[in-house]
């Protein structure tokens, strides 16, 4: 798997009318992955209603419990298909129920492949927080300092303009994605636990 530090250099984004933004740092600090006890339930072929796509679509589906000490039990499925190539992360169960539990279930990881390795996936990472309703939100960070230290201690960080298909997405330019096997749906899931739930609920 590619990591920030190995992919080719940043290629030209002047279609999407946008000034480049450079990563402060080429290697991401050391330390210890973070880490939620996961386990998988299932693996199998199905088809379910890709709501971006407004229709059905084809792959596997990878069912995952994930047990959190600060939020939880969670079941967690990651849809993944090859027309279009794409994988799709959701809570779809938790233990406690209701509030923010909630409107976390409500919330999809998307997951697509990499300009340069198909085999590699990035996730544009969106860091959740609750504004002052108490409704979940969440930012697009272009800094790493505006990154959980979890995330950058387990996963490889890359500018969204480096990988994702040209010209891409002007909303996403000079934003910070994930970079994840394709072959590692779990990882998928666990992103999620740091991404969307932690930000929220982990109070140590």
């Amino acid at each position: 798997m590619k990591g920030a530090k190995d992919l080719p250099p940043q290629t030209s984004i002047d279609s999407l009318n946008c000034s480049p933004v450079t990563l402060r740092s080429s290697s991401l600090p050391q330390g210890k992955e973070a880490q939620v006890e996961i386990r998988q339930l299932s693996r199998g072929a199905s088809d379910w209603f890709d709501e971006r796509l407004r229709k059905r679509v084809h792959g596997v589906i990878y069912q995952y419990e994930i047990r959190d000490p600060h939020s939880g039990r969670w079941t967690l499925e990651v849809c993944m298909s090859d027309d279009p190539p794409k994988a799709a992360v959701r809570a779809i169960a938790s233990e406690p129920t209701g509030g923010i539990y909630e409107q976390l279930r409500r919330k999809t990881d998307i997951f697509q492949p990499c300009r340069q390795d198909p085999e590699v996936y990035y996730h544009p990472l969106g860091i959740s927080y609750l504004d002052e309703a108490g409704r979940l939100r969440y930012r697009r960070p272009i800094d790493l300092e505006e990154i959980p230290e979890e995330i950058k201690r387990s996963y490889d960080i890359d500018l969204y303009e480096n990988v994702s298909p040209y010209p891409g997405s002007a909303s996403h330019c000079g934003k910070l994605v994930v970079l994840i096997s394709k072959a590692e749906p779990d990882r998928m899931a666990q992103l999620f636990i740091l991404e969307k739930v932690w930000p929220v609920l982990k109070t140590d």
